[in-house]
C-alpha cells in the first residue's frame, strides 16, 4: 500500500498514555488487512529510564486507525511509527516523535498564587 500521511497522524498526550489516531493511505493499493504500529522511548526527564528502551509492536485490525498506548513513562518522549499491510505487504512507515506531560502538571492552564 501507498504510505500514512505523516501529517495525518494526530495525538493527545497524557502522563502515562499517548491517544494515536491516523489516517489510511490515500492510496492503499488494494484491501487494508491490517496495521502496525512500533513504538520506543527514546528520550526522558527521568534518569531512571533507560534510552533507548525496548521496541515494541502491536498490530490494529483493518478498521481501527487508533490506538491508546499505555503504561508510559511520565516527561518521555517516544518514537512511533505506523504501516499500513495489505495482501502484498507492509507500505511505508509513517514516523513521529511524541512527549508525554511530566506527571501532577496540567499544561492547560496556570494558577499563580500570591
Amino acid at each position: 500500500p501507498g504510505g500514512i500521511a505523516p501529517e495525518s497522524l494526530t495525538f493527545t498526550p497524557l502522563d502515562d498514555m499517548i491517544f494515536l489516531k491516523w489516517e489510511e493511505p490515500v492510496e492503499p493499493n488494494g484491501l487494508i488487512t491490517q496495521y502496525e504500529i512500533s513504538y520506543q522511548s527514546i528520550e526522558s526527564s527521568d534518569p531512571g529510564i533507560n534510552v533507548p528502551g525496548p521496541r515494541r509492536t502491536v498490530s490494529k485490525l483493518k478498521n481501527e486507525t487508533y490506538h491508546m498506548f499505555s503504561n508510559l513513562h511520565p516527561g518521555t518522549t517516544y518514537l512511533i511509527s505506523v504501516r499500513a499491510r495489505t495482501a502484498k505487504g507492509f507500505g511505508q512507515t509513517a514516523l513521529t516523535e511524541i512527549t508525554t506531560n511530566i506527571s501532577g502538571r496540567d499544561t492547560s492552564y496556570t494558577t499563580i498564587t500570591t
